[in-house]
């Protein structure tokens, strides 16, 4: 089966929704899987093609407002690398899948324990495999390349070159030296969101812009500080 006529599939699929006042084609998650099958193909590439004709997938419908289909399809070529996945990195990666991030690249070298706040089942094997697996259920069109790995000197160019934008998640001051002074030899953005003593705080840092955030709070608002930095990421890409 052709391009083309995965196009007209998409195109006989698609059905009109309300958006914030405005009526917007989109197509159901439900047709985006089936034609992804029935192709063999990525999820990613059937929503690339439906944005690309002006289909936005109905997953994404939250978007539509601030984003736009451009917004979108730009959200889906997209790279994000996110170093540590401790609590607010696991939270950054599950929206930044949500979202239509393309590919999420993950890099920690832990494993998962009882302290971890996750659940029983998911002790004792590597933090990136869980956010991965957490990932592919949230979004199949998401891709992830995994790194068991603690950055240094030698690797951490070459980890991090094909990132749009680099989440810092880790809570090693070490660690946060390296990758700044990393993205700034790569000129991409970074964006801080470091944990300490149970208090995190988020400074994006943008080579693209002039948007700058500071947020502190307590540990237990992990959602919403991984949000605060998604918002960031939006603006970088």
């Amino acid at each position: 089966m052709t391009i083309p006529r995965l196009v007209e599939e998409i195109q006989r699929f698609q059905y009109k929704v309300e958006i914030k006042n405005e009526l917007v084609n989109v197509i159901s998650i439900e047709d985006e899987l089936y034609l992804s099958s029935t192709y063999q193909l990525n999820p990613r590439k059937v929503q690339q093609l439906s944005l690309k004709n002006g289909i936005l997938p109905l997953r994404y419908s939250k978007n539509y407002n601030p984003l736009g289909i451009n917004g979108q399809l730009s959200l889906l070529h997209s790279t994000i690398g996110v170093v540590g996945v401790g609590e607010l990195g696991k939270a950054v990666i599950e929206i930044i899948a949500r979202i239509g991030i393309g590919h999420i690249i993950i890099i920690d070298h832990k494993d998962l324990n009882e302290t971890n706040f996750t659940i029983e089942n998911n002790i004792g094997i590597k933090k990136i495999t869980a956010a991965a697996k957490q990932v592919e259920k949230i979004n199949s069109g998401v891709s992830t390349t995994l790194y068991s790995i603690k950055l240094n000197q030698k690797n951490v160019l070459q980890l991090l070159d094909p990132c749009d934008v680099v989440v810092d998640a880790t809570n090693d001051k070490d660690s946060s030296i390296l990758l700044e002074n990393t993205v700034n030899d790569l000129n991409i953005p970074l964006v801080h969101s470091n944990q300490h003593d149970f208090t995190n705080q988020v400074t994006p840092k943008s080579t693209k812009n002039e948007y700058n955030l500071s947020y502190c709070n307590s540990f237990m608002t992990a959602n919403r500080q991984a949000q605060e930095v998604v918002n960031s990421i939006a603006k970088n890409i």
